[in-house]
């Protein structure tokens, strides 16, 4: 083979190459995002001392910090901490239920290692899909008492970004963070959940590097 033919070959690959790369692909590096939205809680069911019981909590919040990074335009790995909390309503034993007088609340921090696969398109809609694991610190206060526990979580996350410009993103998304069985000593009594479900619902910004 000629070289001009040679050159002409290897020239035309590249073209052909680059056009099927998606338009506006995301170069690897590190990135940083914050969120925050509404988080509810599911599968409050409780055991008081051994007894059926259960835990009413309200509609709270959820706010996080992320540092990820991008080894390419569909792949990613994140650390995430974060922050929730959620109003107790009322606690009931055999059917009894009693409303807290005092400020009572349910806190969780999470810390989480995530895998996030992204589908970058020649729009500046991007959906996502990620997974991940770690750990949460909880408190539970009823009436001026607290205990703190610490269990195993796991998370799954699906939304969708809008590229405000390539290192500036906006999007809206939801998170479902599972959490394992916790105990808690609250005012000489034994608290023990079951396993719980965080439903979170938000918005977040991400800037890259």
């Amino acid at each position: 083979m000629k070289k001009p033919l040679l050159w002409s070959f290897h020239v035309g690959a590249a073209v052909i190459g680059l056009s099927l790369l998606p338009a506006g692909a995301t170069e690897p590096g590190p990135y940083v995002k914050a969120d925050g939205g509404a988080n509810f809680i599911t599968g409050t069911e409780l055991k008081i001392n051994g007894l059926p019981g259960g835990l009413s909590l309200d509609t709270g919040f959820r706010a996080d910090d992320i540092f990820g990074y991008q080894f390419n335009n569909w792949l990613a790995v994140e650390f995430e901490g974060g922050f929730m909390q959620n109003s107790v309503n009322s606690v009931s034993l055999q059917g009894v239920t009693s409303y807290p007088q005092e400020h009572s609340y349910f806190q969780q921090v999470p810390l989480l290692a995530n895998v996030v696969v992204r589908y970058e398109n020649s729009t500046d809609f991007i959906p996502y899909l990620g997974a991940g694991a770690g750990g949460v610190i909880s408190r539970l206060k009823i009436e001026g008492n607290s205990d703190d526990e610490a269990a195993f979580a796991f998370q799954a996350k699906a939304g969708l970004i809008y590229k405000i410009e390539e290192t500036a993103w906006l999007d809206i998304g939801y998170k479902l963070l599972g959490t394992t069985e916790q105990t808690f000593g609250i005012g000489g009594d034994q608290l023990k959940t079951k396993d719980m479900l965080n439903h979170f619902i938000g918005a977040s910004v991400t800037w890259l590097f």
